[in-house]
């Protein structure tokens, strides 16, 4: 199919998405970009929360580091070093792996984006449970790290079936959103993750409320994430 690129850096107002999309040149029937000019805002932010939905997940591991400070202090092992290479390295496997064994087309995008989901609950479920069970610093530390990996693993599922989900579009503004939805979900989840810290525990805090703190902001906004990922598969589910 041949496109045609239109500069879209936004949700257009109606006219304009109307004229732009009048003015395409390719194998799209008319019905469907009448449905698409008149759905245009509902999908543009729908892709926007997806696709930050998905990045959602990988920087809600890295962003709670005061817990994982306090909570891991006696691993026999650096845990703060590890927190990079265990959530990079399988999300550059997972790619690598993507390509050559073409799991994009075997699972198609609904199972990719679902099972990416699912996934990314059990990731937060594993890492409350170490926290809910007490478990020691290593045993915990080892659970938190793997469920790193499962999400940059599982990212690489998810994040690309949204980028090719916005290719379908006849204009470059959806995929954009893709973008805008990255770059937004890493500003809120830092902002919330403090806002949630000061609700719990105040500007300033006693030091012998840290670890009460740290464990109630901790499953408060793991618990976010749960609802994110829930949200979003909704919301695919609508698309």
């Amino acid at each position: 199919m041949e496109t045609k690129h239109v500069e879209l850096q936004t949700p257009i107002d109606d006219k304009n998405a109307s004229v732009a999309l009048n003015n395409f040149e390719g194998d799209i029937p008319q019905t469907v970009l009448d449905s698409i000019n008149e759905n245009r805002r509902f999908i543009w932010w729908s892709l926007v929360f997806l696709n930050g939905s998905v990045l959602w997940a990988y920087y809600s591991c890295l962003s709670a580091q005061n817990y994982y400070e306090a909570r891991f202090k006696e691993a026999d092992f650096n845990f703060a070093y590890l927190t990079t290479p265990a959530s990079t390295w399988p999300m550059f496997v997972g790619h690598g792996l993507q390509l050559i064994m073409g799991w994009d087309k075997k699972l198609g995008m609904w199972n990719r984006v679902m099972i990416g989901y699912v996934l990314f609950i059990v990731c937060a479920l594993i890492i409350l449970l170490q926290q809910a069970f007490d478990t020691s610093a290593n045993t915990g530390a080892t659970l938190v790290l793997i469920s790193f990996g499962m999400v940059g693993a599982t990212n690489t599922l998810t994040e690309a079936a949204f980028y090719a989900l916005s290719a379908l579009f006849p204009d470059s503004s959806f995929t954009t959103a893709i973008q805008i939805g990255n770059g937004t979900s890493g500003v809120i989840n830092i902002t919330l993750n403090t806002i949630i810290r000061l609700l719990v525990g105040g500007t300033n805090p006693a030091k012998d409320d840290a670890q009460r703190i740290n464990s109630v902001s901790f499953y408060i906004f793991f618990s976010v994430l749960i609802v994110v990922c829930l949200v979003a598969m909704y919301l695919f589910t609508r698309l």
